[in-house]
Parts: C-alpha cells; structure tokens; sequence
C-alpha cells in the first residue's frame, strides 16, 4: 500500500484529471459549484498534509541527528576517558618500575659498599695479623740473636775454661 501522501496526490490527481478532461461535464458527485471546492480542497488537504509529513520527516530527522549527536559526544567521553585511563596507567607503571628500579640500585650500592667495608675491615684485620706475625717474628729473631750471642758467650766461657793456665 502506497504512503498517505502518495494516495492523496493519487486521489487529488485523478479528480483534477477529470476536471480537466471533462470540462463543462459535472461529475455525477459534485456539482459546479462544489467541484471548485472540493478539488481545491483536496489539495489543501493533500498538501497540508504533504507539508505535515514534511515536518514530521524533518523533527523525526532532526531527532535522530541529535540522537546520534549524543550517542556521538559519549563515545567522544568514553574514548577521552579510556585514553585517560591508559595514560593513568602507563604512567602508574612506569612510576612503580622507576622505583623498583631506584630500590635495586640503591641496595646493590648499599651491597658494594658492605661490600668494600667488609673487604677493608677484612683487609685491616689480615694486615693486622701481619703485622702481629711480622712481630712475632721479629721478637723471635731478637730472641735467636740473644740466644745466639748466649750460646756464643758460654762456648767462648767454657773454651777459655779449659785453656791450660
């Protein structure tokens, strides 16, 4: 079935045809006097109508516009936000990573400097020993020089000792 509007250009056609065809001939319907009416008032009617669905067409076209206007805005929110999102994210990532990597740089730091300082005290107690031992073997040559120049002493006594007088 045809749309309204097309039914009434139909029907507004088809009288005024008649019209035109027939002149001085009235419709079996109308009389002279109405035929001017009721063809001009059928197209007022159609054409209202006509001008009607127009606008119906054009709030219905201007609706869903705005409709998708909006629909357009809150993916426009949504993406805006999304990016945020990621953006907040990466960012909270890369913080967390700099500060991991910020807390193993400075315990591998704190590790070498342990490091040196066990290393240096390792040193000074090896260079202590040394130097205990370098002493200790000092002392012990002192002490073999004494014994020697002891030894010496009691051999030249017990030479002379024996020495016919």
């Amino acid at each position: 079935k045809p749309p309204r509007h097309k039914q009434l250009a139909l029907s507004a056609g088809a009288s005024h045809s008649k019209m035109l065809a027939q002149p001085g001939q009235a419709d079996a319907e109308a009389t002279p006097a109405t035929t001017g009416n009721s063809v001009f008032t059928e197209l007022h009617t159609f054409l209202g109508h006509a001008v009607e669905e127009s606008e119906n067409l054009r709030r219905l076209v201007q609706q869903m516009d705005e409709k998708r206007r909006g629909e357009l805005e809150e993916l426009r929110k949504e993406l805006e936000k999304q990016r945020f999102d990621r953006r907040d994210a990466m960012n909270k990532i890369r913080y967390e990573f700099e500060e991991h990597v910020h807390k193993k740089v400075d315990k591998i730091f704190e590790e070498v400097e342990a490091f040196k300082i066990t290393e240096d005290k390792d040193d000074d107690a090896q260079q202590l020993e040394i130097d205990d031992i370098l002493a200790d073997m000092n002392r012990m040559k002192r002490g073999l020089l004494d014994v020697q120049v002891e030894w010496q002493k009691l051999v030249s006594m017990t030479l002379t000792d024996r020495l016919p007088q």
